[in-house]
Parts: C-alpha cells; structure tokens; sequence
C-alpha cells in the first residue's frame, strides 16, 4: 500500500471537501453547513470570506466591506477594471455605476458621501424611466408616509390611510372620529 501524501490541499480544503462529502452522502439527515459551529467576528474592515472561513482586509483605497467581498464605498465607482474611482463630485450611484451631484434640495453629506434630505424626503437618483438624473434630488414623503429610517431611498406609507405624518412617524391623533347612530 502507498503512503498517503497531501501535496495539493490545504487544511482548510479538505474540512470543507469533507463537509461537502458528509452532505452528499447523508442528504436527509439533520447535518447542514448552518448547523456548524462557526461565528466569524470580523474587524469593520474586513469581510468573511466563506470559501477560505477566514476574515479578509480591504486595504483598497475607496473600498468597504460587504458581503462576501470589497465594495466600492459611497462616493467612488467601479471603473472597467474592476477598481474604486473616487467621484470629483464626492457622490456616486447606489449602484457605483456613475458619479452624480446634489442638487440644492440636499446638503452634501460629509463623513459619508450621500446627499442628505431633510427630513421625510427622500433621496431620487433615477426619473421614471429609470435613467439616471445630473444630480441627486430629494423629494417629500408626503403627508401619509414617512421615509425609512434604514433606507433613505424608501418612504414607507402609513398603515392607515387617515394617519399622517408627525415628527417621522405615522399619527391618528389628527383623525376626527364620528359616532354612527343606529
């Protein structure tokens, strides 16, 4: 019998080719990649790269940490090949496709290169069609939805349609009730 060499894989390889394995031949039973115990806490900036199970840098000038890789941050684009160029104009696309401005319904915003809308307006990259505008723009909410605290993009409408709209969030103390005699 030959000696067993390993001269191709890492550690790392073969715990995962032998998770893997477990999971094509025992398919049914309760054994799943979430069932591992495995935590990654990875520095802010860093992100966890599930291939190798490890924490990677983003050392890249305009980079961030994202999902499973480096992403163009606020403010920088992806050129054609494939690195973050800053905008001279401080602001890019949600999507880091093109640089864009603010126009005067926004202040520009400093420690994260985004326009920011006052409050219950809403940021407007695209019209109608989905082309894109010169500039960022802000529009209003409305009286009966409020923008998204997570999503600056987003105004989300109140669950009633007689509520409105005070201090970011939605109100019925303005509604006036009736009592219906029968």
């Amino acid at each position: 019998m030959l000696p067993l060499h390993r001269t191709c894989c890492s550690d790392t390889h073969i715990i995962l080719l032998s998770l893997f394995l477990l999971l094509i031949y025992f398919p049914s039973s309760s054994l799943s990649i979430s069932s591992i115990p495995f935590s990654p806490s990875c520095s802010s900036n860093q992100f966890f790269d599930p291939v190798l199970m490890q924490c990677n840098n983003c050392t890249t000038i305009g980079t961030t940490p994202s999902i499973n890789m480096c992403a163009c941050a606020n403010g920088y684009i992806d050129n054609p090949i494939n690195q973050c160029q800053s905008c001279t104009t401080g602001v890019s696309s949600r999507n880091r496709k093109i640089c864009m401005g603010c126009d005067p319904t926004t202040t520009l915003g400093i420690s994260n290169g985004e326009c920011i809308c006052p409050p219950n307006f809403r940021i407007v990259e695209t019209d109608s069609t989905g082309n894109y505008l010169t500039n960022k723009t802000c529009i209003s909410c409305g009286t009966t939805s409020y923008r998204s605290p997570s999503n600056a993009y987003e105004c989300i409408v109140c669950p009633d349609p007689l509520m409105t709209v005070v201090s970011g969030v939605c109100d019925c103390d303005n509604v006036i009730y009736s009592k219906v005699l029968l």
